[in-house]
């Protein structure tokens, strides 16, 4: 079960980045300057002002939208590496996060895990996207914080579909197909139409069937662990079940690639806090967001797929540019963090 399309046999490049020990200051200008000199530094006093608004340490953790990057069980030990570079002693945490989404079971261990480290406050700050798989990570959260340009989406799984190799449909909608056709045979009264609904209906695998429907009842349970400890902590059995129909087979949000606004969180119980553009928080974030993006623009024959940073210390995860322009992505590096 995945929340989105994935490449196979996927490889990473991690590059190991360290603020200097510079006793030089670092001076931060609101007018956004996106020169490659500049970036890294900027990036990181951003989220040392943000850090101390916040009174909170940050990790961003953040995909390249543009490149076949998902939320992954490889992410654990970077995750992992950036929580050894922060100081954990408040236990709280703000997490910037975004991703179209990757593996349920890698977005419930990572939520899980955030939340027992960080006991007091765990946030989830997103500046444009978190859908699917992120999403699920967002609903262990204490509270979301969202803005003018931000979403989040459905959770309902989807499957490697059998007799494909890279195609991917949600698994709700095959059962409703099967449903459907199911119907018909029962209700049609030509014969000729009734033997071309059971020739369609004898196509679908029963196996593949049964696959579905344990991923949604997963899918279910691992969304009701998360907001009953997280999101939704302190609300009624019966909200979080109406909650969870909403983000997996609610009648609002029927196509996996619906968009969950700011204002559609907060309605369907999720504890939400919403930014708007005055907001000097949001115009921090929207800077430091800007200046990620910079970074994952192609560059020569690499783009950067992802990116793990805290204040002073940064991993990116790169692709290999091919001649068709497809992401290939490379081997991991030897080089390893230096405490």
């Amino acid at each position: 079960m995945v929340c989105r399309s994935r490449s196979n046999n996927s490889r990473a490049l991690f590059d190991v980045k360290r603020d200097g020990d510079s006793d030089q200051p670092r001076h931060f200008e609101r007018a956004l300057s996106l020169s490659k000199e500049n970036n890294e530094a900027n990036r990181y006093e951003i989220l040392k002002k943000l850090s101390t608004m916040l009174r909170s340490p940050i990790i961003s953790y953040m995909e390249n939208l543009n490149a076949e990057a998902e939320l992954s069980d490889q992410d654990c030990r970077y995750l992992t590496e950036m929580i050894n570079n922060i100081d954990t002693s408040q236990k709280s945490i703000h997490v910037i996060l975004q991703s179209n989404g990757g593996y349920p079971d890698a977005a419930y261990k990572y939520s899980t895990m955030f939340k027992a480290m960080f006991p007091k406050s765990f946030n989830v700050i997103v500046p444009m996207a978190a859908r699917s798989a992120a999403t699920m990570f967002v609903l262990g959260a204490d509270q979301l914080i969202l803005g003018p340009s931000s979403e989040i989406g459905p959770v309902d799984p989807l499957m490697q579909s059998y007799g494909t190799t890279n195609c991917l449909i949600p698994a709700k909608d095959f059962l409703n197909s099967m449903s459907d056709l199911i119907n018909k045979c029962a209700e049609e009264t030509d014969p000729n139409k009734r033997k071309t609904y059971m020739a369609r209906l004898r196509r679908m695998d029963p196996v593949f069937a049964k696959n579905c429907e344990e991923s949604i009842r997963s899918a279910t349970i691992i969304s009701h662990e998360l907001l009953r400890n997280g999101l939704m902590r302190g609300s009624s059995d019966g909200q979080i079940k109406d909650a969870i129909r909403e983000l997996i087979a609610g009648d609002r949000y029927v196509r996996h690639s619906n968009i969950i606004t700011p204002k559609a969180a907060k309605d369907i119980g999720l504890n939400t806090e919403i930014w708007d553009m005055q907001d000097e928080r949001w115009q921090l974030l929207w800077e430091y967001y800007s200046l990620v993006e910079e970074l994952f623009r192609s560059n020569g024959r690499e783009t950067v797929a992802k990116l793990f940073e805290v204040n002073g210390y940064t991993l990116t995860h790169k692709h290999e540019l091919e001649g068709s322009g497809k992401a290939k992505e490379q081997e991991p590096a030897t080089e390893q963090p230096n405490n």
